[in-house]
């Protein structure tokens, strides 16, 4: 029976063969085995030690080792950072990783298109990045894969290199594919009709399933968008959802940016209805509080907002 060297005993107390049979492993060279003893003593909070047993199942082939020696390079987790270090680990894994569940790959080339467009141990280049991830995306639909097409949507949205066509493209099939901030990207993009034909009923249904799925960015969207279409009480439904929420639920899976326009856009809501009382008992000082809110979270989309609320143009 072929031992699952990755998986830790569930006990509290490891036990005491199955420890034994992991170094045995390692004293043999098997790869495998020495990147378990590393998580073992990464859990026990042993990160020096941790970072020794990694970089030997690294010599030893261990693509799983590769991948987390580059993660603690970028992160100084058990070494100091190093960021050149970390992208030429994470550049061995995108080229030649290849691990039991196809994951690891993907997520390596992801990192490497974000290395590269945020210039992070290696020489910025948007040519590069968007190479990279075309890479993942077109791997497959594993997270690392669904987060680039959910990057390559946002990098052809950008203003400097805009085309709405591929935007909507690689929207969709993240979208497809289970990346809530591609569906709120992709609703959005229903609704204004960009790189599509428009459709309200498309755009309202990928919002929703956004927000059902948990996405801030998703919801302050349908919360707007509801309040744009004068349906006050569902969009103060939505927005007061994520209005008092410290930590959301999604920030591990979606740039922070677009969980702070959620945000914006949920306070910008919550405080017209305050100030027009809509929904609820006017109070003009609870609406300036989530004019304050909004601001703080997004200024520039805010005060974006407000304008076109002063011209009646929502």
């Amino acid at each position: 029976m072929t031992k699952n060297f990755r998986q830790l005993p569930r006990n509290n107390e490891i036990d005491r063969s199955w420890l034994s049979d992991m170094q045995e492993l390692c004293l043999r060279g098997n790869g495998h085995a020495t990147f378990t003893l590393g998580q073992y003593a990464k859990w026990q909070g042993e990160e020096e030690k941790a970072m020794k047993y990694f970089v030997k199942a690294e010599e030893q082939g261990d693509i799983q080792a590769r991948y987390q020696l580059a993660v603690a390079f970028y992160d100084g987790i058990g070494v100091p950072v190093d960021l050149v270090k970390g992208f030429k680990y994470m550049l061995s894994v995108a080229e030649n990783g290849c691990d039991e569940n196809g994951d690891i790959q993907p997520t390596a080339q992801f990192n490497v298109g974000m290395a590269y467009y945020q210039g992070f141990g290696v020489k910025q280049s948007y040519k590069e990045a968007v190479k990279w991830w075309i890479k993942s995306a077109e791997s497959g639909s594993s997270p690392g894969s669904q987060q680039s097409q959910g990057m390559l949507g946002m990098y052809y949205s950008r203003t400097e290199s805009q085309d709405l066509e591929k935007a909507f493209h690689w929207h969709s099939n993240a979208a497809e594919n289970g990346y809530t901030s591609s569906m709120a990207a992709l609703g959005q993009l229903h609704l204004d009709g960009h790189g599509c034909k428009r459709s309200e009923d498309l755009g309202l249904e990928w919002l929703k399933r956004a927000a059902e799925r948990g996405s801030t960015y998703g919801t302050g969207l349908l919360s707007l968008a509801y309040y744009k279409r004068k349906l006050y009480s569902k969009a103060l439904e939505q927005a007061q959802k994520i209005s008092g929420v410290e930590e959301a639920s999604d920030v591990a899976c979606c740039p922070a940016s677009l969980v702070a326009r959620g945000r914006a856009m949920a306070s910008f809501v919550i405080a017209r209805c305050f100030q027009t009382g809509q929904s609820v008992d006017q109070q003009l000082e609870k609406a300036q509080e989530f004019y304050q809110k909004a601001t703080a979270y997004d200024k520039d989309l805010t005060h974006a907002l407000y304008q076109k609320a002063t011209l009646g143009q929502m």
